[in-house]
């Protein structure tokens, strides 16, 4: 049996509507950032508390630079 499954995080919630509304998919992101889908999702969803991609993320969805601002800092 594999690992229970996590729902998303605040963050994980914030990076699907961005991707939706910029008509992007999470392998795209992936590659934009990096790292594989299956990092996104384990970043999305909590599993893995990765700074380094998660600020990666946030530079590329973020909207402006006081969206990108309050999203580091939280």
């Amino acid at each position: 049996m594999g690992k229970p499954y996590k729902e998303l995080t605040d963050f994980g919630k914030w990076v699907k509507i961005r991707l939706v509304e910029k008509n992007m998919t999470s392998t795209e992101l992936a590659e934009k950032v990096g790292t594989t889908k299956h990092r996104i999702s384990e970043i999305t969803r909590g599993v893995i508390p990765d700074t380094k991609y998660k600020d990666l993320i946030i530079d590329q969805l973020a909207e402006n630079e006081e969206e990108r601002k309050k999203l580091l800092a939280s």
